[in-house]
Order: structure tokens, then C-alpha cells, then sequence
């Protein structure tokens, strides 16, 4: 009987057809990642099957960020704050039932590395470039650039004002706060 480890270091030789095109792709994000064109088919193969498994686990409608900068503009700045907080509250229930079922809770660095990690180009690539850093008042500064509208960095500033007030106790300082339609410099201050 083999034993579980020997199962995982197992593996096995397939072929896959493409076409050129695909195939100089495939060369160049090899190149740019500086990885073997056979580890950057297994990481697309476990990220795909991440996104599609957690995308029909949460019931979520996957749609470009095109069509959603689109939509968003369609919508008054209003209706964008309550969309952000309707987000906002979703999210905000799903991080409590998992912090209650694994027994456990999340300090504002770890909250913000995983939304970072989250939005950011390694995963569902909301935001070029995204980051934060503390202050020595103890407060922090989110800041980040984004390819699409400013209803789109409205949108992310309710999402984040109202996570970090419920968990955090963390307000948003408007005043030092900053919007535009392509960046966000989100400042918040312990209450």
C-alpha cells in the first residue's frame, strides 16, 4: 500500500496541444516570471481552479473590470457609497463567520495584508499597485492606483471605511483623505 506522502510527490507526463500564438505567450509570461513554461501551466491551472471553485462556492459572478467601470459610472456617487457599504456588510459577515468558525481573530496588519494581497495584481487585480503604512501616531494611509473611475475609488473607500470602523474602531479622515479616478489615499485615525 503506498502511503499518502509517496501519493503527493508522485507525478505525471501529459502533453497539451496549442496553438503558436499561445505558445509565444506562454514563452513570454515564462520569461517574465522567470519560471518554466511547466510551472506557469501548473500555477494558471490551481489559480483558475481557485477562482472558478470559490466563484461557485459564494455563488459570485465573475465580470471584467472593463464592464464594471461601466456600470459603475452609470451610477450616481450616492448609490455607489451604498453599494460600497451593502459590499461592505457582506464582506464583514462572511470574515466574522470565519474568524467565529476557526475560533480566532485578525489584527488590523493582517486584515490589511489580505485585502492587499486580495485586490492587488497577484489575485483579482483590482488596484496596479496598492499599499499601506502606519504612522507614528499609530495610524495608517492606504494608498493605490487603479486603471478605472473615480465611482470605482468611492466604491473601495466605503468598503474600507466601514470594515475598518466595524472591526478596527479606525475612522476615515476626510480631510486628509483623497480621491481620484485612478488612485485612493485613504487616511484613517483610531477613534
Amino acid at each position: 500500500m503506498t502511503s499518502k506522502v509517496n501519493k503527493a510527490k508522485e507525478s505525471h507526463v501529459m502533453s497539451l496541444r496549442m496553438d503558436h500564438e499561445m505558445y509565444e505567450e506562454l514563452i513570454e509570461l515564462s520569461e517574465k516570471y522567470k519560471v518554466n513554461k511547466s510551472q506557469l501551466l501548473k500555477r494558471a491551472f490551481r489559480e483558475w481552479d481557485s477562482i472558478k471553485r470559490h466563484a461557485l462556492e459564494e455563488n459570485l459572478i465573475i465580470v471584467g473590470k472593463p464592464f464594471f467601470a461601466k456600470l459603475l459610472s452609470l451610477v450616481d456617487s450616492e448609490r455607489v457609497k451604498k453599494l460600497g457599504r451593502l459590499t461592505a456588510r457582506n464582506l464583514g459577515t462572511k470574515i466574522r463567520f470565519q474568524l467565529a468558525e476557526n475560533n480566532t481573530d485578525i489584527t488590523i496588519e493582517k486584515f490589511l495584508d489580505f485585502f492587499i494581497e486580495g485586490v492587488g495584481k497577484k489575485s483579482f487585480a483590482w488596484f496596479n499597485r496598492i499599499n499601506y503604512k502606519f504612522t507614528e501616531e499609530k495610524n495608517f494611509i492606504i494608498f493605490g492606483n487603479h486603471s478605472l473611475n473615480q465611482n470605482f475609488s468611492l466604491y473601495v473607500m466605503e468598503i474600507l471605511q466601514y470594515l475598518i470602523k466595524d472591526f478596527y474602531m479606525y475612522n476615515i479622515d476626510n480631510e486628509e483623505s483623497r480621491l481620484s479616478s485612478n488612485s485612493i489615499h485613504l487616511r484613517f485615525k483610531k477613534e
